[in-house]
């Protein structure tokens, strides 16, 4: 009799169980309206510790995951998102999300992991190609990089990611054509885009033109006047004209839009 009666507790507390995880996580939901963070989070972590569904279970520590990220509790948020892949390890969805947090964190390496993963089960996933193929230029494995650049202009021709990422490859071998002929024609198609004519600066310095560098230049500054990068490029070019006292005004510059101190503090000492 006592078998019994237990089993019969056992079923009738299955769906108050569920009606309890499913009010924890709603209520959770409205507390993340209301930016209460931290009282989401506690919510969220009740609702997985009385959850016993396990799908539910990934979209709670998914849930919980994209909290933590917010706070900037990015350790937490990739236990999180690590515990939803233990129920769901097949989703390229979450790998992609753990793995812009590693990116987030600086752990470009560990991140490098999750897209080689992602693209192994989802190999056309335009967003793990390009990080990747991000991720291997800046590590210099630049023929890993042009196959995935490659691979997303068969996917997409015309990608604007792609097409960039070949004319910065481009630039690091070198190959100063290519690049300014990739950056022309990105220009000619998208003239109000900062990073382009900032990008093109660069491979003028490059080549040796500091006229037409401070030309494009400036005009990355006139369509995005609070990039700090744009501010030490103009800096490096009058340098380069020996305006030393105009260098020394944007390097000041660049330090008051956040450029990196150390980076901008060596360039100042050149231009006094």
């Amino acid at each position: 009799m006592k078998k019994i009666i237990t089993f019969l507790l056992l079923c009738m507390a299955l769906p108050l169980t569920a009606q309890n995880y499913k009010a924890l996580a709603e209520k959770a939901l409205r507390y993340v309206e209301k930016d209460s963070l931290v009282q989401a989070e506690k919510l969220f972590k009740e609702a997985i510790s009385v959850n016993h569904d396990e799908k539910e279970t990934v979209a709670l520590y998914c849930n919980l995951g994209l909290i933590q990220r917010q706070m900037k509790h990015y350790s937490d948020a990739t236990d999180s998102y690590t515990m939803a892949l233990r129920a769901d390890p097949k989703s390229t969805a979450i790998l992609l999300k753990r793995a812009l947090i590693y990116m987030e964190e600086g752990l470009e390496a560990t991140a490098l992991t999750d897209y080689n993963q992602a693209l192994a089960l989802q190999p056309d996933n335009k967003e793990a190609l390009t990080v990747r193929a991000f991720l291997h230029s800046k590590r210099g494995e630049l023929d890993e990089a042009r196959a995935d650049y490659n691979h997303l202009r068969v996917l997409e021709p015309n990608s604007y990611d792609a097409r960039l990422g070949l004319a910065m490859l481009a630039q690091k071998q070198k190959d100063f054509r290519s690049a300014m002929e990739l950056l022309n024609s990105l220009i000619s198609e998208f003239p109000s885009s900062a990073s382009l004519y900032l990008a093109r600066a660069n491979v003028e310095m490059d080549i040796t033109q500091p006229d037409l560098a401070l030309i494009d230049v400036e005009r990355s500054i006139t369509l995005d006047p609070k990039a700090p990068e744009a501010f030490v490029l103009r800096g490096d070019i009058h340098l380069r004209l020996k305006k030393k006292a105009l260098a020394q005004q944007d390097y000041l510059r660049a330090l008051k839009a956040g450029a990196s101190q150390a980076e901008v503090r060596a360039k100042l000492q050149k231009s006094k």
